[in-house]
């Protein structure tokens, strides 16, 4: 599933990332979401930081859905979208990271 909104609010931090959209319904009203990721260490392992995503970025979230039907999303890959024509800026993926090798 996707869902795509403006970011209202980013929680870069342990035990989850949780990232907070305001998203369009068909009928014009809005709903929030929250997704939710690993651990911000996890996605630090992919290059992600604090600034990586920003209040008001314009994204899609493309996870798995509650099992409630809540407006609720896992977060499997995000991308960053032009706010006005809805293209593609950048796929910003949380799990694009190799683990570190033990010695």
């Amino acid at each position: 599933m996707a869902v795509q909104g403006v970011v209202t609010d980013f929680s870069f931090e342990n035990p989850h990332v949780l990232i907070w959209l305001e998203v369009e319904n068909s009928d014009g009203t809005t709903t929030s979401w929250i997704s939710q990721g690993e651990a911000a260490t996890r996605f630090r392992l992919a290059g992600w930081n604090e600034d990586t995503i920003n209040l008001g970025d314009y994204i899609r979230v493309i996870g798995k859905g509650t099992h409630d039907n809540s407006p609720g999303i896992w977060i499997e890959q995000i991308e960053l979208l032009d706010p006005i024509t809805g293209a593609l800026i950048k796929e910003l993926n949380p799990h694009d990271y190799s683990e570190p090798e033990e010695d």
